[in-house]
């Protein structure tokens, strides 16, 4: 059985979000010197959203919880897609330090309402179909494998962008392509 279209657009969505955030881990270690960081910041900025979700996914979780999940979706897409051109304009580290935890923020409520709308996708579906957890696990397979495209497609792109039109020019070029996509989120 192939997945919903609400768990189409929410993995679309979600990959195109990640395009920036994963060029930056391909590509801020071998560019830091250009930026004017040294390699500990690198670091820091690299982990930095990682840490922060430590504290946000809980949040995330009790923000679903309250308001209106198309919504909370839309904004987390719409900062996040505006995050990748702050990552090409801002090259001071406090700066980028700040992008980086807001980033963390807004994956945290990215990653809990794209794993929300497929939970309930599926739970339709089996109730539909009389099915069984196993709706659950090809959804949730489904989404991981699409949204992942987007962590290998913001790797690769992002390095050859790198490399063909410059740092800057590709963080905008992903931030359009992200801004391109919100309207699924929410739909």
């Amino acid at each position: 059985m192939k997945p919903s279209r609400g768990v189409w657009f929410v993995s679309l969505a979600t990959a195109s979000s990640l395009l920036g955030d994963q060029m930056l881990y391909a590509v801020l270690p071998t560019i830091y010197v250009d930026l004017g960081l040294q390699p500990y910041q690198v670091g820091i900025l690299l982990s930095a959203n990682r840490i922060v979700r430590l504290v946000t996914n809980h949040l995330a979780e009790r923000g679903s919880r309250r308001w209106s999940l198309a919504w909370l979706l839309a904004v987390a897409l719409v900062t996040g897609a505006l995050l990748d051109i702050a990552y090409a304009m801002v090259t001071w580290f406090p700066g980028l330090l700040a992008a980086r935890i807001v980033w963390g923020v807004c994956w945290s409520f990215i990653r809990q309402i794209g794993l929300m709308t497929v939970v309930d996708a599926a739970r339709e579906r089996a109730v539909e179909s009389h099915g069984s957890q196993a709706q659950l696990g090809r959804a949730m397979g489904f989404y991981s494998g699409i949204s992942r495209m987007g962590s290998i497609s913001g790797n690769l792109l992002g390095a050859l962008g790198h490399d063909l039109i410059g740092f800057s020019a590709t963080l905008i070029i992903f931030s359009a392509a992200s801004m391109l996509c919100v309207p699924l989120g929410p739909w």
